[in-house]
């Protein structure tokens, strides 16, 4: 078994974006269809200049695994 602790997204934006919440929701929408019985995980969504090799976006997850 499986659940998601947390999820975290670093999305390449400018000054003036302010919509990062929607984009991170679409990462949230994925792990509700893969984790379907369990609660949505805590969440941040961050703003950033760059992201390596010219990235828009990167999301890593924390996972808890248990036989």
């Amino acid at each position: 078994m499986a659940r998601v602790v947390a999820l975290n997204g670093y999305l390449q934006a400018s000054n003036d974006f302010t919509d990062h919440v929607p984009v991170m929701d679409a990462a949230s929408e994925v792990l509700r269809q893969l984790f379907p019985h369990t609660a949505l995980p805590a969440r941040t969504t961050v703003g950033v200049a760059s992201l390596p090799r010219g990235g828009v976006a990167e999301v890593s997850l924390v996972l808890e695994l248990r036989d």
